[in-house]
């Protein structure tokens, strides 16, 4: 219910959706989700669907276990299609989330933007499907495939963006705006275009600080590691530590 918050563990769970069945495998339809994930745990949605869906809802995983969600057509973890994906913390387990063309990794599904995003510890893969960031927003030609607030301050992250979009950071087109980096270690590879933590092609990456952590973000063709995407702008970047 909103306002609400569930505490659920999952420990050997496997969810599948198929033809038969379509939806997502897991959703946080109101209210927020206090996940903890124990053992190994799978979640497949079908098509237009986010492995694990929670939309703007607030979402937050820790524990030990480990967690691979991949979504069709949408986010690994965040948004349906056309559904933004924002207000995810993640703070522990090995967790993997895989966009399927355009969705984010972790973030947003088709022409939808991912915000709000932070990540605190654990070992976090994210990859974006063509045209998806591996964290933050999906395809955004009309200019919603964007990302804003991205905060990470520990763990072992690696984000690898689609094509035409951010490791982390814009989709294809898609603009970036406020991300900090204060600990942990960061890998960002964006895909082709599409700088490594900025903006997706066509889009610019701002008001980006590192004050900690060991980052390497590498830029695909014509595309910065820090900053614009091609033919995008970068700017209010600040470097200070790390």
């Amino acid at each position: 219910g909103e306002g609400r918050t569930a505490h659920v563990t999952i420990d050997g769970v496997r969810i599948e959706r198929t033809g038969e069945n379509p939806g997502a495998a897991f959703s946080v339809a109101s209210g927020g989700l206090d996940l903890v994930i124990e053992g190994e745990n799978s979640l497949t949605s079908t098509f237009g669907h986010a492995g694990l869906r929670n939309g703007e809802n607030p979402l937050a995983i820790s524990g030990q276990g480990s967690l691979f969600a991949e979504g069709g057509g949408a986010a690994g973890i965040g948004g349906d299609r056309k559904q933004n994906g924002s207000n995810i913390t993640i703070a522990g387990g090995t967790v993997t989330a895989v966009g399927d063309e355009p969705g984010a990794g972790i973030g947003g599904g088709f022409m939808s933007s991912g915000s709000n995003i932070t990540i605190t510890g654990g070992v976090v893969t994210a990859r974006g499907g063509k045209f998806g960031a591996g964290i933050g927003g999906s395809y955004g030609y009309d200019l919603t495939g964007n990302s804003a607030n991205v905060t990470i301050t520990g763990g072992e992250v690696t984000a690898i963006g689609g094509y035409g979009s951010a490791g982390i950071g814009g989709g294809y087109w898609g603009f970036c705006s406020n991300v900090v980096i204060e600990g942990g270690r960061v890998t960002a590879q964006g895909g082709e275009r599409a700088a490594g933590i900025g903006g997706g092609e066509g889009g610019g990456g701002n008001d980006i600080v590192i004050t900690g952590g060991t980052v390497t973000a590498t830029g695909g063709e014509w595309a910065a590691g820090v900053g614009g995407g091609f033919n995008g702008d970068g700017g209010d970047m600040v470097i200070s530590g790390g």
